[in-house]
């Protein structure tokens, strides 16, 4: 009976590593960070780098294993090696039903829509290396930014071959755009926007009628039904600047980063992204008031899992009244 039971165990043991190994072999990560931006191109310096080595250690401690987190950074992340990036490299590391995170950290920008599909006519921008600040009539006017319909379809390629059982998680810790906001700390990101004087006054008469505000949003990543889910956290709202923040040891972070690692290391086994947005969401309200993170896709699903949950059951704060009571 004891060597029945102790042949028992092994094979439970077996099974249960088994398990765990193959759970760690479907999780794969690209992690693109650019800190330090050519000092022509008119942008100032990030801790994007910090961002990289937080969220690896986070990865690594949700299973993921070194091997299958890929980086690209600084003066490497230009938007052909970015696009190569995601369309080759990470295309050909993934295998059907793998969990993929991807993450950018660097500076955002707004330019011209040239698809239609923006209500405010300005698309958001993700900005590589190469990239310059200023717009210049016919020297330069934003074609090495990535826009959001191009990284929306270099990322539907990962989501096709990933299939139904597979899932992304995408983490873009930039501003998308800017309003007049100044926050005290620094921003990843500007209020210039990367369009014409007369393109931008245009779409500024444009959007105050009603009829341009009832356009349809778009959805972003592939539709198709047999592609994988996909959940996107954003570090700000459209209109907001997204801001660094700076922990007690004095180290600097973007505040997505810093909040999406902090709250992964809190989070329940079997949770969901609702949750995890949840705490993100109650972190940045204490290091990055001026700005609101966004998120969308299926939140009812287990984080770095992609099985579905029920709908969360539990109360969300939404109102701070008094840090002391």
């Amino acid at each position: 009976n004891r060597m029945i039971r102790l042949i028992i165990g092994l094979f439970l043991s077996f099974g249960i590593l088994s398990n765990s190994q193959a759970q760690a072999d479907r999780k794969k990560a690209l992690l693109i960070a650019v800190a330090d931006y050519p000092e022509a191109g008119g942008w100032n310096s990030l801790s994007s780098m910090n961002d990289l080595n937080l969220v690896t250690k986070t990865l690594l401690n949700q299973g993921f294993k070194e091997e299958n987190i890929l980086t690209l950074t600084n003066d490497k992340a230009v938007k052909k090696s970015i696009l190569k990036a995601i369309q080759v490299d990470l295309l050909n590391k993934i295998n059907p039903g793998d969990i993929v995170y991807f993450q950018f950290s660097g500076h955002g920008q707004q330019a011209a829509d040239k698809s239609g599909d923006e209500i405010d006519g300005l698309d958001e921008c993700i900005v590589p290396y190469d990239s310059p600040k200023k717009f210049n009539p016919g020297v330069y006017e934003g074609e090495n930014l990535i826009t959001d319909d191009e990284l929306g379809q270099a990322l539907t390629k990962v989501q096709e071959k990933l299939g139904p059982e597979g899932h992304v998680v995408v983490v873009l810790d930039a501003c998308h755009s800017g309003t007049g906001t100044r926050g005290i700390a620094q921003a990843r990101g500007t209020t210039e926007i990367m369009a014409s004087p007369d393109y931008i006054k245009q779409q500024q008469n444009k959007i105050l009628k009603k009829e341009n505000n009832e356009m349809a949003p778009k959805a972003r990543g592939g539709s198709a039904v047999k592609a994988a889910s996909m959940v996107s956290f954003f570090g700000s709202a459209q209109n907001q600047l997204n801001y660094e923040m700076t922990d007690d040891e004095g180290h600097h972070y973007g505040s997505l980063s810093y909040a999406i690692s902090s709250s992964l290391s809190t989070l329940n086994s079997g949770s969901s992204y609702r949750t995890l947005f949840d705490k993100i969401r109650n972190q940045m309200s204490r290091i990055a008031p001026l700005q609101q993170p966004q998120v969308e896709g299926e939140l009812d699903m287990d984080v770095f899992n992609g099985k579905m949950l029920g709908k969360a059951s539990y109360y969300r704060c939404l109102k701070v009244v008094s840090e002391t009571q």
